[in-house]
């Protein structure tokens, strides 16, 4: 029996059936009981476009234009609908909801199993190799919010296989590992998002040098097959571009016309991370908010992905592969940060990279580079624990590093019923203690490390490894896990969900075809409901013309008709509609063939709102502005004199008088940038300045009003309004908004 299962525990099926009990045990309670996982870019984007195009390819059609969305758009142009990538091929055979889910969902298979293969090449133990893999597919970015749409996760995923075949390239003949590599490139830019195979391609560059100049050579190895790898990446990358012209191309041609030709620095820098938040998110991702990343990995991940930097430091010659890692994760680190570095600065000189945005991304490579490290850390620490086994493998010995994974086990998921009782009481980070979470993840850790130590120091053989397995398998479930399963802000839906169709929608499909067109509006994006299906893209489902529109290239002469600034989506999420557009002399409805407008809960007047003598927007933006964050805000068509901002300063009371606290930026339609300083007790002020006996460091600035607080603070709230001239009438692109506190 003993030999039955150490065969089958070697044999190559057992890792990919260890990753695939991982994800049912991921994935599978959270689907019985909330449903299918479509939501944000998948619910309003790519979905309903995705199953748009599949039907009329089921139709005999190409997939060529679309007239249903905008004023008619290009299909092939969306890259990110990735028609010809075999994941979304589920939609020739499968319902359109679960197609959707395969492709979201087939990366968290297939990230861990593809970076598993790449360090089992690189020497390391299945054990070691299973943990990286893990690591990085359940991470904060590839299980971070991003990925939940299947964008970034589809295209980053084959870069282990991509690194894979370059290793191999350096001990086989060129041709079979250059067609390998060119396939999984393809793949790569096939899955659609530019941003995500631009950074594998540069990546698999990097490592193809760094295999060609700074290693040690191979045995009766040739200049020339030392520089294959190099050679091969370059190779690979050109077919593959070639292979996947057809749509590249088409988006490139989509992209030059749309309002992202070109980033100014201000949108090519937006949304870094300092330092602060950056250690906040590593340290506790349960209280970190980020609607894209979360810049963590699994804390055992993270210790041996510091033993690993220090090995290398340490025999930097020996460990050349664990050096490059290091590098990866260094700069991930730093380009997260953004414009907080001079760094970001460099990089947005250099083409193709300086077309896309969010430094925060780079916890890409971050994430990548720790998990990488964290298989080469396993192995050095058990290595060094093993030089110094002074002990036995008997009965005691193995019963006590049962007793302590249990412990950890036990830890793990009192841990994970704290976590779920502080969530049925309501807000989650309002209800539970970051103090006490700290106190339970130091704890879980602890029993981590210790029943590792004891697996390695006291026992060996089957015992050892099926121990080590449970607490790898564990460590790199638990928070994440826990993370993903209290999340208020996920969104699953019922089968029903996809089939149930509002009353207006109903009204519009009983219309003739050239009078059914409607522009539609909701103040949502993340909570669409069935009532709102002609909304954003979703009106394709039913055939519905909708003249607004969600697409990330949205062309430029739409940006001008709506009067929109760095914004992808007609008309903006959290927006309200432009009262503009129904002037008699504004004809751009007129243009597109508008005959009916929708709006979800309309309940207000579109006239704007007057004091004193400013009129202000029919609608309030209630942003908060986090210290070192940076806001854009649209601007208007029409021409104006100044600018008016309302206002109020939180936690700020020891801020001195006249002290700037964010920096305004107004950005003409022509080109030109007037700067001002908004500044505590001139232009801004405490919210709770005005109650008496308020021990502010500043003035309360000019009021516009206030309401009452809450239970907990019986005295009014306060907000500030503040005027900046603007000189001679000039028509504002955008209103960047940079927090100058600390």
């Amino acid at each position: 029996m003993r030999e039955h299962f150490i065969r089958f525990t070697q044999h190559r099926a057992f890792v990919p059936l260890i990753i695939l009990t991982f994800f049912l045990c991921y994935f599978v309670p959270q689907f019985t009981q909330r449903g299918w996982w479509i939501s944000s870019d998948s619910l309003v984007y790519t979905y309903p476009l995705r199953a748009h195009a599949w039907q009329l390819i089921r139709q005999g059609e190409a997939p060529l234009w679309t007239p249903l969305l905008l004023s008619g758009y290009p299909l092939l142009s969306m890259s990110q609908l990735a028609l010809g990538y075999p994941l979304t091929l589920g939609y020739a055979f499968l319902p359109d909801i679960a197609a959707e889910s395969v492709y979201i969902l087939a990366p968290f298979l297939l990230s861990p199993w593809f970076l598993y293969l790449y360090l089992r090449r690189c020497a390391r133990s299945r054990l070691a190799a299973l943990l990286g893999g893990l690591s990085f597919g359940y991470g904060g970015f590839m299980a971070g919010p991003i990925t939940h749409n299947g964008f970034f996760s589809n295209a980053v995923m084959w870069l282990p296989l991509f690194l894979l075949m370059l290793e191999r390239a350096r001990g086989e003949h060129w041709l079979r590992p250059w067609a390998w590599a060119t396939v999984i490139y393809t793949l790569c830019i096939l899955s659609g998002l530019g941003q995500g195979f631009l950074y594998v391609g540069l990546l698999a560059l990097g490592y193809g040098g760094w295999l060609a100049g700074l290693t040690e050579k191979i045995p009766d190895e040739s200049r020339k097959n030392r520089w294959q790898p190099l050679f091969i990446a370059v190779g690979a990358i050109v077919f593959a571009a070639g292979l996947t012209a057809w749509q590249t191309l088409e988006t490139w041609q989509a992209q030059q016309r749309s309002l992202r030709a070109a980033l100014t620095y201000h949108e090519f820098s937006r949304a870094s991370l300092g330092w602060r938040e950056i250690g906040h998110g590593f340290v506790l991702p349960l209280f970190y908010r980020n609607y894209e990343i979360v810049p963590t990995i699994a804390a055992l991940s993270a210790l041996l992905a510091v033993w690993a930097m220090l090995m290398a430091a340490r025999a930097p010659r020996r460990h050349w592969r664990a050096l490059f890692w290091c590098g990866v994760a260094l700069l991930g680190l730093l380009l997260m940060l953004g414009d907080g570095t001079p760094l970001y600065r460099l990089l947005y000189q250099v083409p193709l990279v300086n077309k896309f945005r969010n430094p925060w991304r780079h916890a890409y490579e971050f994430t990548l580079g720790l998990s990488v490290l964290a298989a080469w850390g396993w192995d050095a620490a058990r290595a060094w624990v093993a030089r110094r086994n002074c002990g036995t493998a008997g009965l005691r010995a193995q019963a006590v590093g049962v007793g302590v994974t249990l412990l950890a086990l036990a830890v793990a998921w009192l841990s994970y019923r704290v976590v779920g009782q502080a969530a049925r009481q309501g807000q989650l980070q309002a209800v539970l203690s970051q103090t006490v979470w700290l106190s339970w993840k130091s704890l879980f850790v602890l029993a981590l490390l210790v029943a590792v130590w004891w697996a390695w120091r006291f026992m060996a053989g089957v015992p050892q490894a099926a121990i080590c397995l449970v607490l790898v398998c564990t460590a790199m479930f638990w928070e994440m896990f826990i993370i993903f399963s209290h999340s208020s802000d996920l969104s699953f839906h019922s089968t029903e969900f996809f089939r149930e169709r509002d009353g207006l929608t109903r009204f519009l499909q009983q219309a003739a075809p050239s009078e059914q067109r409607v522009y539609s509006a909701v103040s949502g994006y993340f909570d669409v409901t069935p009532t709102q299906f002609a909304a954003h893209n979703l009106s394709t489902l039913t055939g519905v013309a909708n003249a607004a529109g969600y697409e990330p290239l949205m062309p430029e002469r739409y940006r001008r008709a709506f009067g929109m600034s760095f914004d992808f989506v007609t008309p903006s999420f959290q927006g309200q509609t432009d009262a503009q557009l129904f002037q008699p002399e504004c004809r751009v409805l007129d243009l597109l063939n508008v005959r009916y407008f929708a709006r979800c809960d309309l309940t207000e007047s579109l006239a704007p709102r007057r004091k004193e003598d400013a009129l202000f927007a029919l609608f309030e933006n209630n942003f908060v502005l986090k210290p070192g964050e940076r806001l854009t805000l649209s601007g208007a068509r029409f021409d104006v004199n100044q600018l008016s901002l309302i206002t109020a300063l939180g936690e700020a009371s020891d801020i001195a008088q006249g002290t700037p606290v964010a920096e305004i930026n107004v950005i003409t339609e022509a080109g030109s940038i007037l700067r001002f300083d908004l500044k505590a007790g001139v232009d801004t002020a405490e919210w709770s300045c005005a109650r008496p006996g308020s021990s502010t460091a500043h003035q309360c600035a000019r009021q516009f009003d206030s309401y009452p607080g809450d239970a907990a603070h019986s005295f009014d709230v306060a907000r500030f309004w503040t005027m900046f001239s603007l000189g001679a009438a000039v028509k504002i692109r955008e209103v960047q908004i940079v927090s100058l506190t600390r």
